[in-house]
């Protein structure tokens, strides 16, 4: 996540740091390949609420959570692990509410597909996209509000097993990005370019690894719930 971030061809400052070297990159896919919209790369440009309500709450976020989440820390370094979990809270509703302007402001997905008019629903001008968007959004604030309120409970076990299902609905993102290029890649390996018009064979790689990537972040956090359950009960038994 850091990477995509901070040096991948989508982040917001590439061309400051190195001038020209997206240029390169957009001209590329813009000859060569119709898997993704290339003007998706540069959407974040001059977007500066956007950056300092998403983008760099998005980095904090992504470092926080190995901290967090480290044994050694948590039991040596409690008022280290107190003080950054007060940030990581304060920063994930930072977070939705850069997300809140990102679609507002018509920076998702579906808003550079050619050809692709998004589906809204009747007699409103939200997509259903940006919807379930919404319902994901909702699903990570709800977990860490549940997780802290277990914390101010000294109730630890549930206060830990709600924070990890806070961070799998926030690392689904990474897993559809490495899905999409994943299958993207194997795909034009194998068949080339897609047949369909770019901008429906864009929107379906979009939602099939959106759909995989939440199911399967999910599912690896749900995992880790129960693996911390087993180690408890026989640490008890023992």
């Amino acid at each position: 996540m850091l990477a995509w971030i901070f040096s991948f061809p989508g982040t917001a400052f590439v061309n400051s740091v190195k001038p020209g070297w997206r240029d390169k990159i957009l001209s590329g896919m813009n000859a060569s390949s119709n898997h993704f919209p290339p003007k998706l790369l540069t959407k974040y440009e001059g977007q500066t609420l956007v950056v300092y309500t998403h983008i760099f709450p998005a980095a904090i976020w992504a470092m926080a959570v190995p901290l967090q989440f480290h044994p050694l820390i948590r039991k040596k370094y409690r008022t280290f692990h107190k003080y950054l979990g007060r940030i990581f809270v304060y920063n994930s509703f930072l977070l939705m509410i850069g997300f809140v302007v990102i679609l507002y402001r018509g920076l998702s997905y579906e808003k550079y597909l050619k050809g692709v008019e998004p589906v809204t629903i009747p007699g409103t001008s939200l997509s259903y996209v940006d919807v379930i968007l919404y319902m994901l959004a909702g699903r990570f604030l709800y977990c860490i509000v549940v997780s802290v309120n277990f914390a101010k409970k000294k109730d630890f076990d549930r206060h830990q097993y709600w924070m990890i299902r806070h961070c799998s609905m926030g690392m689904w993102v990474i897993l559809q990005r490495f899905l999409a290029i994943i299958i993207s890649q194997c795909y034009g390996f194998k068949y080339g370019q897609f047949s369909a018009p770019p901008g429906h064979s864009q929107g379906k790689l979009f939602l099939g690894t959106g759909i995989l990537g939440t199911v399967g972040s999910i599912a690896i956090g749900q995992y880790a719930i129960s693996l911390l359950k087993k180690k408890k009960m026989l640490v008890k038994s023992a």
